[in-house]
């Protein structure tokens, strides 16, 4: 499993990952951002424990990130009576 969101409260991490923690499970990977560091800290915090840090081999972490999409518009669809 790979989150791109770190949890909002620290206990929602630990709670996901002991559910992942039985045998035969893969462990979660977090894709986090230098913004998330406090987050990081405050789940290692409650974990009493460092959580292991990898970069991806190949990614150039100083390259800009693309644009976002343009959101959809919404449109209000009128009925047919």
């Amino acid at each position: 499993m790979v989150n791109y969101d770190v949890p909002m409260v620290p206990e929602d991490y630990v709670i996901v990952s002991a559910g992942r923690a039985a045998p035969g499970c893969r462990p979660c990977l977090h894709l986090v951002t230098p913004l998330d560091t406090p987050m990081v800290q405050r789940i290692e915090a409650v974990l009493r424990q460092k959580i292991e840090r990898r970069k991806i081999a190949g990614l150039d972490y100083n390259a800009a990130a693309p644009p976002r999409p343009a959101p959809p518009v919404n449109r209000r669809h009128d009925r047919v009576r």
